[in-house]
């Protein structure tokens, strides 16, 4: 295998594998803080059915998204496999990685913006610039 397939593949893996961690943190987030809420008569927590829930549209989304988004079908055998599977991964790597990061990132610049604009920086010579300006008043 080529190394760039092998970088790949890793990073795959551990996309998928952090995604299953933050699930199963939801799942028991979920089961411990919620109330015992019997659905439709079974012995299901609320916490349960929100976490199935949950896994079945991650899953759900995830196959639309491979199924719709992908175009390297129509990529020509003579392409390299990682090509190909980079471009059939395009899709849910853009829906589950490059757009939420793109969020956060932007999220922390308005915040920063909102910030420095609330509570501008002072350089220290303030009294400096006001001594300056009630020294003209009084020349006046």
């Amino acid at each position: 295998m080529k190394v760039s397939l092998v970088v790949f593949l890793t990073l795959l893996v551990i996309v998928i594998a952090a995604k299953w961690y933050c699930l199963y943190l939801a799942y028991n987030y979920l089961d411990s803080f919620m109330l015992p809420f019997k659905i439709m008569e079974s012995s299901m927590t609320i916490g349960v059915f929100a976490y199935r829930f949950i896994v079945s549209a991650f899953v759900v989304v995830t196959a639309i998204a491979f199924a719709a988004g992908s175009s390297a079908g129509n990529l020509a055998k003579e392409f390299p496999f990682a090509f190909r599977a980079a471009a059939f991964c395009r899709t849910p790597m853009l829906m589950f990685i490059v757009v939420p990061l793109s969020f956060i990132v932007r999220l922390y610049a308005d915040f920063q913006i909102h910030f420095d604009l609330m509570f501008p920086a002072s350089d220290g010579t303030h009294e400096d610039r006001v001594q300056n300006i009630v020294n003209q008043m009084l020349d006046w």
